[in-house]
């Protein structure tokens, strides 16, 4: 019998488990991400004898919720370039419906660029890479990527930094 038909056997000990540690209703959610892990990892410690171990999977439960935690307080940073970044800040409505506002006018301005334009910067903004990165990858040469990269934030700042700059001195109803 593989680990994780025997994990499911003792589902509703997990839930409960779960709801023990604090998850509450997101039990389910928080035991799925454990089968998930285990299988992930295909951890050794799970049995003792044959036996699903109640202590590690507690660990694995206890860690898993509190990542879940961690997450939800962290915050979204939207980084544009060097002293063009936005926090999100979830307590106060305004300041979310602000953070929207300047978000979508960046979406619209970047919809409006050339296909060439648009599709380098969301993939430069989307996957991690540095600018040497793209170019190894896309074989696009250095240059063309720092010039387009260059003046791609030079027209979002031109048109979404005075809202920007309302949204840093707080200035919500201006943007």
């Amino acid at each position: 019998m593989d680990i994780l038909t025997k994990l499911a056997e003792r589902h509703s000990e997990w839930v409960s488990m779960a709801r023990a540690i604090g998850c509450g209703i997101s039990s389910d959610d928080v035991v799925q991400d454990m089968y998930l892990r285990i299988h992930k990892y295909k951890s050794m410690e799970l049995t003792e004898d044959g036996e699903v171990n109640s202590v590690y999977v507690w660990y694995v439960l206890n860690n898993l919720f509190k990542d879940s935690i961690r997450k939800a307080n962290k915050l979204e940073v939207v980084s544009i370039g060097e002293g063009f970044e936005i926090e999100q800040i979830e307590d106060v409505e305004q300041k979310e419906e602000s953070y929207t506002v300047i978000i979508d006018k960046i979406k619209e301005e970047v919809d409006s660029w050339t296909w060439y334009d648009r599709k380098l910067f969301n993939l430069y903004t989307t996957s991690n890479l540095s600018m040497r990165g793209l170019h190894e990858e896309t074989n696009i040469s250095l240059s063309s990527i720092f010039n387009t990269l260059k003046n791609c934030k030079e027209r979002i700042k031109a048109n979404v930094g005075e809202d920007y700059e309302d949204y840093l001195n707080k200035d919500y109803d201006k943007i």
